[in-house]
């Protein structure tokens, strides 16, 4: 736009909101805030932290973990909190992975995360056998983290690291994921989300796709909503995986219009009050024992509402003669 050419006032507040949400992402700067003169003041107390100003390289070569954890250093001491922005590139990380300990940081690529390794998207490549981005710190519950258009995948010793994740959060609360891929962590587990010192809740995953691993997403938290999105293993499915597991934490959660293939075992449900609507599987198990859905004696109310069940070598449904009351519709 024509407009956007002088930040000292030639911007009227329309167009400024437009070039917000397209640079930052719909939603991450907040409405009181999107005026040529109430921006300023906002960026002085919520910054927005290239990668790239604090050494990272992103050429795929480099080790870019002292330089993005930098970034994610300053946007916590923020005051309110703050963006950590990665340009398009492959940043390799060490053995150490990321942390975000702070709640109110936003980390970004405003891109196609699914898209993430092509040369217009951002990629973290993680080399560990540990948690490549680990949000909270275990102790305390953590606040609006944001995600949105990251791609992270796993090079040696991760791939075939039992114990490396992708992403993890502890105690999250009002946390988001929208259009970010983990892919390759063929031993180890995509996305957790969990409680594990105190009350976990609220977090909503949109567009996530979590491909060629073991255990593509747990839940051990309270009331998570993931919409759209695929969760898969590999073909037949890798030897004991799941495709998303419900733990006995997972309480009031909502699964809708997700695809998980390729997994031994579809949904594994343990929780109270898990809802799963609109949903598709494919390619689950290759034994009799192996379900699509596995109903653990642990689960209350299980809801499975308008499921596809399309190839499958395994059994449909199992539901443990102890669980209390599923509902089927």
């Amino acid at each position: 736009d024509a407009a956007i050419t002088d930040a000292a006032g030639l911007i009227d507040a329309t167009t400024v909101e437009g070039a917000i949400d397209e640079v930052f992402g719909t939603g991450v700067i907040p409405q009181d805030s999107r005026t040529v003169a109430s921006l300023e003041s906002y960026l002085a107390n919520n910054a927005v932290h290239s990668v790239k100003d604090y050494g990272a390289k992103g050429d795929g070569d480099a080790d870019d973990t002292a330089a993005i954890q930098a970034a994610i250093d300053a946007a916590e001491a923020a005051t309110n909190g703050g963006v950590v922005y990665f340009p398009p590139g492959i940043y390799n990380l060490d053995t150490t992975g990321l942390t975000v300990t702070t709640s109110t940081v936003a980390l970004i690529y405003d891109g196609a995360g699914h898209g993430g390794d092509q040369p217009h998207g951002a990629t973290l490549l993680y080399k560990g056998t540990g948690v490549a981005l680990d949000v909270g710190d275990g102790t305390n519950p953590i606040y609006r983290t944001i995600i949105r258009g990251l791609r992270i995948n796993a090079e040696n010793p991760a791939l075939s690291s039992a114990t490396a994740q992708g992403i993890r959060f502890r105690d999250a609360r009002y946390h988001r994921l929208d259009n970010v891929t983990v892919h390759d962590f063929q031993s180890g587990t995509g996305i957790e989300d969990k409680n594990e010192t105190t009350y976990g809740a609220n977090g909503l995953y949109t567009n996530i796709a979590c491909s060629t691993t073991k255990n593509p997403l747990v839940i051990d938290t309270n009331a998570l909503t993931v919409v759209g999105g695929f969760f898969g293993g590999q073909g037949g499915g890798i030897a004991g995986g799941v495709g998303i597991d419900f733990g006995v934490n997972a309480n009031g959660c909502l699964i809708m219009g997700t695809d998980v293939e390729s997994t031994e075992t579809g949904f594994k449900i343990a929780g109270d009050g898990i809802r799963v609507i609109g949903c598709r599987s494919e390619y689950i198990g290759n034994d009799s024992d192996d379900y699509v859905f596995d109903i653990l004696a642990a689960a209350h109310q299980a809801t499975i509402l308008g499921h596809y069940f399309a190839t499958s070598e395994a059994s449909n449904v199992n539901v443990a003669s102890t669980a209390t009351t599923p509902v089927w519709f």
